[in-house]
């Protein structure tokens, strides 16, 4: 006899799930949706709204249009008519907003992975997350926070603050970072008070409301990792394969920030895992359930530092797969992906196996010339080279269009190459040469990063006891 899934609970013989979204993330989930398993749910096929580039017999594109908070009756509509029992968010817009559409969809019975609109705050506002955080003992640099409601008067505030700090306390840089949600472009590393001042002058106010309050932290210097965290509830959450992001568009982590140029899977020691889950997951998990903003049903992203001084800090906090680390981090597992995020819709992971394998993998991203800037003189491109790279390595289509027979760019970050390997030096050997296969094939056009995993082994970090 088949071994009960969480399926059988909940009364659903046949998944079938609609992701929201159409990125590399939202495609790396549903390839995973589809990844074989032992004693996994039946599933017919993935649905992504809008999705992007080419449908397959398995992964349907819907073009269905909606608007928050108010205009969503259309995708409402289409759920209901194809039995659709399984959604998931992939968009931080989907989720802070006053009426999200994890709210919606739950509110009309439907199982959804996505944060309510009071979790989401901790995504929407880097200023609601960071004094939270300092309220739980979470360890966060240290920061001051400018937020008098008038962009002006708290750009003034913030040089006075930033020359003090580099002229009398000799400080290596500051960071800052804008409230609110800016596509993954709001933060800002500055190595001297000039460039912080051009930041605050030239950058900050092109994000419009969402940069009018904002932190200043202290820049910490070591290696970045992130880990992702499948919330039922308080009590019942998985901690997934960690991974390291590459943010910076230059090679050598030069220039700007952007969403992300590469990623790779790592492993680190047992005892900063544990204290990863005890130190930094889990007083924010409860610490937000007790404070009537609970994380059920959601997914919770960490992004952390581990510093060359022995800490481990929290950079951010995300409400939803992060991208590109979905991409690397979803193939470590082995178990049912499906049956898990189910478990994790219906805030129960009852009967819900989670395993993981030891396989590395990388992912490279593509992206439009001048990205994280203007990137408009370059949408539309008719892109050469498609095939020839998709040969080298898997291709995760992330924001291209596929018309009559030909590929467009028309996103930013538009293409991501994944492979796998016994290290992260092999996993991201294919990967990198297809990006470079695309990249020459359409000068001028687009770039990549050929550096991804390059010093981001933290399998030998070791956390300094005074900073437990």
């Amino acid at each position: 006899m088949a071994k009960r899934h969480i399926g059988h609970n909940l009364g659903i013989e046949e998944l079938r799930p609609l992701i929201i979204g159409g990125g590399g993330r939202e495609r790396a989930i549903a390839i995973q949706l589809l990844a074989p398993a032992n004693n996994k749910i039946p599933m017919e096929g993935v649905r992504m709204v809008p999705g992007n580039g080419k449908a397959t017999e398995l992964i349907e594109n819907v073009a269905i249009g909606y608007d928050l908070p108010g205009g969503v009756d259309p995708l409402l509509d289409y759920i209901h008519q194809t039995g659709i029992n399984l959604v998931i968010t992939g968009s931080e817009n989907d989720l802070v907003e006053p009426n999200s559409l994890a709210d919606r969809l739950r509110n009309e019975g439907i199982y959804t992975v996505g944060a309510s609109s009071a979790a989401a705050r901790f995504e929407g506002s880097k200023i609601f997350a960071r004094e939270n955080m300092q309220a739980w003992g979470v360890q966060i640099p240290w920061f001051e926070i400018f937020r008098a409601n008038d962009y002006q008067a708290n750009a003034a505030a913030a040089l006075k603050f930033a020359r003090e700090k580099f002229k009398k306390d000799k400080v290596n840089g500051l960071v800052i970072k804008a409230d609110g949600l800016c596509g993954g472009k709001g933060v800002y590393v500055c190595k001297d008070y000039d460039e912080f001042a051009r930041v605050l002058i030239e950058e900050m106010p092109k994000h419009d409301s969402s940069s009018i309050n904002f932190l200043v932290e202290e820049m910490l210097v070591g290696k970045e990792v992130s880990v992702t965290v499948a919330v039922a509830n308080k009590d019942q959450y998985i901690i997934m394969p960690y991974t390291a992001d590459h943010k910076p568009v230059g090679e050598g982590d030069t220039g700007p920030n952007g969403g992300g140029m590469g990623a790779i899977t790592v492993t680190l020691p047992m005892a900063e895992r544990n204290y990863i889950k005890n130190k930094i997951v889990d007083p924010q998990i409860k610490g937000a359930a007790k404070m009537g903003s609970p994380l059920n049903g959601s997914i919770l992203y960490v992004g952390l530092m581990l510093t060359d001084d022995g800490r481990i800090c929290v950079l951010e906090d995300n409400l939803r797969f992060g991208d590109p680390e979905a991409q690397v981090a979803l193939p470590r597992i082995s178990s049912d992906f499906g049956a898990l995020m189910l478990g994790v819709a219906a805030k129960n992971l009852t009967n819900v196996t989670y395993s993981t394998n030891s396989t590395h993998w990388g992912v490279v991203d593509v992206c439009a010339d001048n990205y994280p800037g203007d990137t408009s003189h370059v949408k539309g491109h008719v892109l050469q080279g498609v095939d020839e790279a998709a040969k080298q390595a898997e291709m995760l289509v992330s924001g291209c269009k596929f018309e009559g027979g030909i590929w467009k760019i028309n996103g930013t970050r538009f293409m991501n190459y994944r492979g796998s390997g016994k290290s992260a030096e092999e996993a991201v050997k294919c990967p990198t040469q297809a990006a470079r296969t695309l990249v020459e094939a359409n000068p001028g056009k687009c770039f990549a990063r050929y550096d991804i995993g390059k010093d981001r082994d933290v399998s030998n970090f070791v956390l300094n006891q005074g900073f437990k």
